[in-house]
Formats: C-alpha cells, structure tokens, sequence
C-alpha cells in the first residue's frame, strides 16, 4: 500500500506493496471477503487510503493463522481470505498491517517499523484492526459486494512532519538529504510486538495497543528525501516521518544537506499513536553547523537527462568549468578552450540502490570528438566508465562500447545497454572519466543517463551459483506438468545492507523446490539453530504445504515406504546451519517451499548432515563455495516410481517424495572482476537409509555434468562458456578440494 503523503491521512498505512505473487486458481476450501473501511480513520484531510494489489493483510481467525489478498480494483476495498477450513460465523476476527511471515499467535503479533524510510512515500506505519464477529454473508451499504465482515485499521505509530527552512538566506541554496531523529533511551523504531486479543470488540484501547519490542530495536530513526532548504516553514516541503509514540526526554534531530550537517537538540517531546506533530526547522537555529557534502542514495529507475544540469552527479577533478550541460548534446565534457590543457575530471553519480533488485541493467548514448582517439587505435583513448559497489576499495572498468573514431569532427550518438546484475544486492556508483593532455584534448558528451531494475536474460541474475532451465529439458523428471513453477529470490539484510539469501525453483504440484542456489562464505556461518517455521510469503500459502510447529509425523503415523519405524523429516535444502550467522536469512531457510520429506534415520541425520558438514568446511577455507542443492523425482529419460506420504497431521495433502537428493558446488579464482579459473564437483545420493555409508564414496561423487544429464538443468549457467566444460567434467572430491 502507497503512501504519497501530501497531505496526510493518518489512519492510511504508510508502506511500499510488494509485487503481486503469480496468479493462480483457488484453492479447494473456503472464500472469505472482507471490507476495507475507509471511513474509520483520524484524517487531517479527505485523502483516501490508497491500496494496491499485491497488499496483504495478516489475520487471525478461528483455526486461521496467514495473510489475506487486497483486492484493490473495487470500491470499497476488500481483502480475500482462501482457507482450507471453514471459519465458523460469530468467530473474531485480527487482524493487522503489513503481514508479516512467522506470525501464528495474536498475543504476540510481530510488526516492524522501518528504521529507514522515504519520506516522499513514506514506508514504516503498522496498523492494528478493530476486532470484529466474521458474519454470514452481508451487504454492505453502498456496494453490491457480498461480504463477511468489515475491518476497520488504526494506526500503532505517530508522524512527524518536517519544514525544513532558514531565516539566513546563504543556505536556502542547500538541499535537504535526510533527517535523523534520535530519543536519548527511547526505542523509536525496529521490531515490536501487539498483543491483538487484548483489543476489544468495536474500539480500540490505547493501553492495549503498546508496542512491545523485541530483536532489533532503535533509538533513532532516518528519513530520506530530497528537499530544497525553503525561506519560510510555510512555504518548505513537508517531509514525514513515522515514530513510536511516546516520550522522549531529550535527544537530537540531524538534518543533512548537500553541503552540511545541522544539528538540533531538545528536550521533552511526545506524541501519541495516531498523532501527528510539525516540527519547523530553521537551520539558522541549529546548535551546530559541520560543512561537508551528504552522500545520496537514489533508488531504481534512476536517470539523468543532463539536458540542463548534472542532477546528482558530482564533479570530480579538473576546475569544474570543463563540464558542460546542453540541452541537445547532454553532459559536454572538453579541455579545450582556444588551447588544449591536461586535465582528469568525472562526473560520478549518487549511490544507486541495487539492494533489493532482481537484475539491473545500465544505459545511455554518447558521442565523441575525433581529438578523443590518438592516430592509431579506433577506441576512445581518453575515455571510461567505471562502477564502484560499496565497500569495494576502488573502481572497476566496464567495458562500454565506443564510437568509431569519426573521419569528421564529431561522431553520432551510441546507444549502450550494459546488463549490471553482477553488482545488485549492493549500493553502485558510476563514473564517466574523462583526461587530456596538452597536446590533445578532445569532447566527449553523454546523455539519457539511466539505472533500472531488470531480469537478466534467460531468467539469470549473473550470479555464479544460479542454473538455467527450460521446461522442455525438465521433460520427464517428475509428474508435474510445469505449468506453474516459481522462479524466485530471498534477500535479507546483512552487514546492514540486503544482500541475496537464496534463489529457487518451486513447483506447486509437486510441494517442491527442484533446486536452491547459493553463494556460501564466513560471513554466513555461526552457530545455534532458532526455529521459524513457516509459508513462504512469495507463494500463495494453498500452493504449499504446511508442517509447523511439527514434522510431518513420526513412525507410527508417518512410515517410510519401507521402515515403518522410521519417518519423513523436513528436510532443508539450504540448511540453517549455512545461515545461521545471520538470523534474517537463517528465518528464511523454515519456508516450506524449502522444504521437502526426507528420511530422517540413515539419512537427514546421518550421510546428508555429514555431507551438509562438508560444504561448510569447504567455505572455511576459501573465499566463496557456489552451492546448488536439489531434489530429483526421477533421473531424466527414467520411470522410476515416485511414491507419496499423506500429510494427514496438517492438511491431507499428498506429497512425492523424492528419489535422489544432490548438491553441486562451484569454486572460482578471480581477477578484478574476471573469473579466471574453476572447478566444480556433484554428490548424487538416493534417498534411502544408507547409515554407515559415506557421502565421498566414489559411487556418490559425480561430475557436475552428470548431474546435469539426470535432471535437464544447466548449472553454474553464468561461469564464462570457457571455463564451464572442463570446470563441470571434475569427478575427483579431493581435486576440487584442493583448488
């Protein structure tokens, strides 16, 4: 649900949808609709609440714990429930916003608000429901929907609403960057908890709806957007914030600009929940001045025309006079002014958010002077673009195509696309660098400046660890149909950036995931092992199956095939212990899309765990293991059966169980950003109890081509073509080993 908060309604949650999840048929079940009241809400204006598909809602209900779909092209809004049980009228209903996985318990409703957000739409406000009685079908007034209730939300934060100005006219040229509000000992923002049965039937009680922290908590929270630094508080942008109500003694607000940082302090504010408070700022007032440029993240898509100015980019090197910005030719770079000068200069762009994309992919056109080229190359010799992620030490080359050295002064515009999906999951800069000498200095002239998020081709993200894979080439591997596979990516935060968790490939039909890919290093590993057990919110929770708080059964309800004294574990394909140095992605490894049935004597807790034991040793000793864990039903061109369990603790599904179980893994060299050299190697098990056996038994190491020849995958599809044949042809454990 978008926010864009001129002005404000307050009851409105103030949050970014996320991606409406593949469509598919309901389940076999139950359809519950509800109302979205828009008429319940605090409002300081008549602005509505604006909802997007791809919404949900989390709710509680009798036998009932998940999310519920907005439907949000009706008036009024409604949200749908699927359940596979029937929700009995005159039950209550919770319900909250936004949903969030893991929640099973209404006295401890998990919410997160945002400790960073975008004031432009702003995305931090939870939202508690009223408690309502589900009804049998009903009218509601003003529409033809049939309905089981209304819900009506109220807001569990309060909000700020900044103007930033200055009574001292030299720094209303400054733009605001963001703002940080800190509570000396006052959690603000981070991870909080609601206990839903304390509110009451119809209304809400302020008393009950205190936020309860726990995990992550802050005593600050940051804002981001850009702003210009007004003369006046009533004519300034206003820019929101969203807080914990309460009480702060004393603490600090920072307001950074493009060319300094302002500090406020104060003592004894407050506000309540659902209230909301201006704040007017006039940097002349501030405590302390520390001059210095802000850095700026922009997110995607990102572009600069440089038709009349340089945007966010900054000017690096040289006078600054030598950049020009025209409305036809873009960012005009020379170092030519009735004579040639020696001279390095850039422009270099803001910090551009790739954290959270799938893919991203650069472009622009540019042109060139013939005084670019020395007499004997046909490439630019004075020309580059380069891009830094952060934390890396310094810039690396991108290799950008350039104009032909033209026979006239001036050559035509080069359009260039450059896939960058190397480099998501961080923040990048780019840089357009230009040099002279005295004897040459040519023009160079760039425009229709572009960053957007994209899926790489082939359904690849360039990252090593990932397959490819066709429908046709899967033929025969399973009984599905492939009708409705998900292709899918988990990020979560780590060293406090989003960075890639997993990606996998889940198909419905078979309550599956073919394989899960990824990357494996120290930065991942640690120790302990904290259960979350739960749907993947990516997936709609009917196409899976449920087995939380329990496994499937034990042996006297659940026999393997031939033991009855065994049973089928919930088997990980990326284990907990590969993430447990990082509780966010470790939470992620208890989705059920990563789960499947597994033996669990002779098995999960033997030669699997031992093998699984192995790989993280093998992360100990080198910078980054590429990891491809899979589940086979059948070997390619073969008929084995492929037999079922019947989930009869939880929801009578019928799940295949797997035949084999196999994991690729991928070792690189690099230079700079060049892959140099690899190796790989397999492990192809059959899923029976082999106890006593051993994972590097010769029978159980393959080649990673092999692997490929039983499942139609084409694995580590993004290693360079001329290292993948004789990287995947390794059959030697010990070689790979030693690489």
């Amino acid at each position: 649900m978008k926010r864009i908060l001129i002005p404000l309604a307050l009851v409105a949650a103030i949050s970014c949808g996320r991606e409406e999840v593949p469509a598919g048929d309901a389940p076999e079940g139950y359809t519950y609709t509800f109302i979205l009241d828009e008429e319940s809400r605090a409002t300081l204006d008549d602005v509505g609440v604006l909802w997007e598909a791809g919404d949900r809602v989390g709710m509680f209900l009798e036998g009932y714990s998940g999310y519920a779909n907005v439907k949000a092209d009706v008036s009024p809004k409604q949200i749908i429930l699927y359940s596979r049980n029937e929700i009995p009228a005159g039950s209550y209903a919770y319900a909250y916003y936004p949903y969030k996985s893991g929640n099973y318990d209404k006295t401890a409703a998990s919410i997160t608000l945002a400790n960073v957000q975008d004031g432009g739409a702003a995305s931090a406000m939870p939202m508690a429901g009223i408690p309502f009685l589900v009804q049998e079908t009903v009218e509601v007034s003003g529409s033809a929907a049939q309905t089981n209730g209304v819900i009506q939300f109220v807001n569990l934060g309060a909000i700020i609403d900044f103007r930033i100005f200055s009574t001292n006219s030299e720094l209303t040229s400054e733009k605001v960057k963001h703002i940080t509000f800190q509570a000396n000992g006052v959690n603000l923002s981070g991870d909080a908890v609601i206990d839903l049965s304390a509110l009451s039937d119809g209304e809400f009680d302020d008393d009950a709806l205190a936020l309860s922290w726990s995990g992550n908590a802050f005593d600050n929270v940051k804002v981001n957007q850009t702003a210009s630094v007004a003369s006046t508080a009533e004519s300034a942008d206003p820019i929101y914030m969203v807080v914990a109500p309460g009480t702060y003694p004393s603490g600090t607000i920072t307001v950074a600009t493009d060319a300094a940082t302002y500090t406020f302090n104060y003592t004894g504010k407050s506000l309540d929940r659902n209230e909301l408070k201006h704040y007017n700022m006039d940097l002349a007032n501030a405590a302390t001045r520390e001059a210095g440029s802000v850095e700026t993240i922009v997110s995607l898509p990102y572009s600069e025309l440089f038709t009349s100015s340089r945007g966010e980019f900054e000017i690096e090197g040289g006078t600054g006079s030598e950049w020009k910005f025209r409305a036809t030719y873009g960012a005009t770079v020379s170092a030519y002014d009735g004579s040639n000068h020696a001279c390095n200069t850039s422009i270099i762009s803001p910090w551009i958010d790739l954290r959270t994309a799938p893919g991203a992919k650069l472009s622009f056109e540019h042109a060139t002077s013939k005084y670019l080229y020395n007499s004997s190359n046909s490439a630019a010799d004075d020309a580059a673009v380069y891009i830094m992620r952060s934390g890396d030490s310094g810039w690396t080359l991108l290799n950008v195509p350039f104009p032909d050295k033209p026979s006239s002064t001036y050559s035509s515009f080069l359009s260039v696309n450059l896939d960058i999906s190397d480099y998501v999951g961080r923040l990048v800069k780019v840089k357009f660098e230009y040099t002279s000498t005295d004897t040459r200095a040519g023009t160079w002239e760039i425009r229709n400046f572009k960053c957007e998020e994209s899926e790489a081709p082939g359904e690849r993200l360039g990252w090593l660890e990932l397959p490819s894979y066709s429908t046709s080439a899967m033929s025969g591997t399973s009984t599905s149909s492939f009708s409705d596979l998900y292709l899918l990516k988990h990020f979560a935060t780590m060293g406090g950036i989003s960075q890639r968790n997993y990606s996998y490939l889940y198909d419905p039909e078979m309550y599956a995931s073919y394989w899960v890919a990824y990357p494996l290093c120290l930065d991942h590993l640690g120790s302990g092992r904290t259960e979350s057990w739960g749907y993947d919110p990516d997936v709609e929770y009917y196409k899976q199956t449920e087995a939380f708080p329990y496994s499937y059964g034990d042996g006297a309800s659940h026999p393997t095939v031939n033991d009855p004294s065994n049973f089928y574990a919930r088997g990980h394909q990326i284990p907990n212990a590969d993430r447990n140095g990082v509780d966010a992605m470790m939470a992620q490894t208890y989705y059920m899309t990563n789960i499947t049935p597994q033996l669990q004597n002779g098995f999960n807790a033997d030669i699997w765990l031992d093998l699984e034991n192995a790989v993280r040793s093998v992360a100990y000793n080198c910078d980054t293991v590429y990891v491809v864990t899979g589940a086979a039903f059948r070997k390619k061109g073969g008929s084995e059966t492929i037999n079922t369990i019947t989930n009869t603790r939880y929801d009578d599904k019928e799940l295949p169980v797997p035949n084999y179980y196999w994991k690729a893994l991928l070792k690189v060299s690099w230079s700079g950003r060049e892959v140099t050299s690899a190796s790989a190697i397999g492990f192809w098990l059959p899923h029976e109890d082999l106890l006593g056996e051993y994972y590097d038994d010769s029978k159980y190491v393959v080649s990673v081509s092999q692997i490929e020849g039983w499942t139609g995958f084409d694995l580590f599809a993004n290693l360079p073509s001329s290292l993948q044949s004789s990287a995947e042809a390794n059959s030697s454990w010990s070689n790979f080993q030693n690489f």
